[in-house]
């Protein structure tokens, strides 16, 4: 999965472990949101339309798991044994089994990595440098096409 993927099962895996048993589109898109900013800070321009007869908070989210999930990233973190975001973003970078085992992009892990996110230091020049890096090893296809687009513009 790319970073609206897994920005969205941190928010499903989130909300559950709120106990929050039912809750609605706008929640999930909210939570999507707020992980993609936290976690992976990227370009993406994630958002949501609907019609004027239904707004986003008055919609369930029809795709609750009713077992105990967590996220692969929540998975990643908690099979490193480390303390800190940082800790585990080293330990899955050496473990490409782990990763590959929990359907992660290991260009995913490395940009977060190279990009300061995980130890909350950012510099902008590494943060797109190593998105740059990211795309190139094919870790956003899902944008591939609007990254190409914009570049033959300008």
């Amino acid at each position: 999965g790319g970073i609206f993927t897994h920005s969205m099962l941190l928010a499903i895996d989130h909300l559950q472990d709120a106990s929050t048993e039912d809750y609605s589109v706008g929640m999930m898109y909210n939570g999507t949101l707020d992980y993609d900013a936290r976690i992976f800070n990227s370009a993406q321009d994630i958002t949501m339309q609907h019609t004027t007869a239904v707004s986003p908070d008055r919609l369930a989210w029809p795709l609750v798991p009713r077992a105990e999930y967590k996220a692969p990233l929540t998975q990643a973190a908690a099979a490193t044994g480390a303390n800190t975001a940082d800790e585990a973003v080293q330990q899955a970078l050496i473990n490409p089994q782990l990763l590959a085992g929990l359907g992660i992009n290991p260009a995913l892990i490395q940009f977060i990595s190279a990009s300061g996110l995980a130890s909350g230091k950012i510099d902008p020049k590494e943060l797109m440098k190593a998105g740059f890096e990211c795309w190139k090893a094919g870790g956003f296809k899902d944008i591939e096409k609007r990254v190409k687009s914009q570049c033959k513009t300008q």
